[in-house]
């Protein structure tokens, strides 16, 4: 029986995070090494991005590996310091994105984790959790120069 099958959606996400591929497979497709991603995020889980709120990040990506901010660290107007880490993660037939947000203001931390698959070359879609029991769909998307 394969771990997928064991295990649900967020707690695969989280070993494969722990985990990560093995035996030097591929990690994904060949993700730009620095340049700025559009985020659409909305609040409800059905499978589509509707009246999204619109974000841009600033995303380095190193071997699979992907780090960065809002750009100009700035979401929805307002200054907004988070920090982005996540991983594209390789697997049989596919890979997914696992993106984590995370900030910390007045000693409480906020957390958002998105997980997705790939839509199109450096476009991945899939839903996200945070830790005030909010979700929905996103999408985040390469943006073209």
């Amino acid at each position: 029986m394969h771990v997928r099958t064991l295990l649900g959606g967020a707690a695969l996400a989280a070993l494969l995070m722990v985990t990560g591929p093995t035996g030097g497979q591929d990690r994904g497709d060949k993700l730009p090494d620095e340049t700025t991603w559009v985020l659409l995020r909305d609040f409800k889980i059905d499978g589509k991005v509707t009246e999204p709120q619109t974000t841009k990040l600033q995303l380095t990506a190193k071997a699979g590996k992907l780090a960065g901010h809002f750009l100009g660290k700035r979401a929805l107007d307002e200054e907004n310091n988070a920090v982005f880490s996540g991983d594209v993660i390789a697997g049989e037939r596919s890979h997914m994105l696992v993106l984590r947000q995370e900030i910390t203001r007045g000693g409480n931390t906020y957390v958002v984790i998105h997980t997705g698959n790939p839509i199109a070359p450096n476009h991945y879609r899939g839903t996200w959790h945070d830790t005030s029991g909010h979700a929905g769909d996103f999408e985040l998307k390469a943006e073209q120069k």
